[in-house]
């Protein structure tokens, strides 16, 4: 979830949700807001210390991080992050579960929401399992060798295709370099059917995560593959 967090602080602090009035969380260097967390929900502390620390970086303001369930500020505007019981009773779904199946809604609990109600702001991705999704091959890549390239993934991560393990990617060149890697799962795939794919990945520094595209490629004739683009 983190990565997503990273893109909610920026657009909070831009104070221009679509269809929003202004929020400002920092004025003058003093903390207009109080971040609240789902009870219990580890990924929720993590992206909400995420959320405090590049704050301060940029404002020199350190918003406080309060546990759902205790006692929350009720002059600030409230940051709610994660699956929090505010979210559902404002009518905010967050998505979550995890059923790596073949089917019509596999999206459905993929993605994340950030929302405005109020002087609430509401942050939250599925967390619940690794990243994974569903494509189709083309009859027309029958025979042709087939890989998965992604442009980002840090530090480590864990490819399957339909539930076979495919490869293993570690980068041991430091932070912000290319993350990039490139698997042949030409043997795993067959073209004109459905496939589900899944990504775990493990990752130990302040920002990281699967965070830059990903795709299917047939080297024989440089064409992308149509179906699924990881974002």
């Amino acid at each position: 979830m983190r990565p997503v967090m990273l893109l909610s602080l920026a657009i909070i602090l831009s104070c221009s949700l679509v269809n929003a009035a202004p929020l400002t969380i920092v004025e003058e260097g003093e903390g207009r807001a109080a971040i609240v967390i789902a009870s219990g929900e580890e990924h929720a502390r993590q992206a909400a210390e995420g959320i405090q620390k590049y704050t301060e970086k940029m404002s020199g303001a350190r918003l406080d991080i309060i546990e759902e369930g205790q006692s929350v500020p009720a002059a600030k505007i409230h940051i709610y992050v994660g699956h929090t019981a505010a979210a559902k009773e404002k009518g905010i779904k967050i998505p979550s579960g995890f059923d790596p199946s073949i089917r019509p809604d596999a999206f459905d609990e993929e993605g994340y929401v950030l929302k405005t109600r109020g002087n609430n702001i509401f942050i939250g991705g599925n967390s619940d399992g690794p990243y994974r999704g569903t494509f189709v091959v083309p009859k027309e890549f029958k025979d042709k060798p087939i890989h998965f390239w992604c442009g980002g993934a840090m530090q480590e991560a864990w490819f399957w295709v339909n539930g076979q393990y495919a490869g293993h990617h570690q980068d041991r060149r430091g932070r912000w370099t290319p993350y990039g890697f490139n698997l042949d799962v030409s043997a795993l795939i067959r073209p004109g059917e459905t496939h589900s794919i899944a990504i775990r990945v493990w990752n130990q520094t302040d920002l990281g995560g699967l965070y830059q595209r990903g795709f299917f490629w047939s080297p024989k004739n440089d064409a992308a593959l149509e179906g699924l683009l990881l974002q």
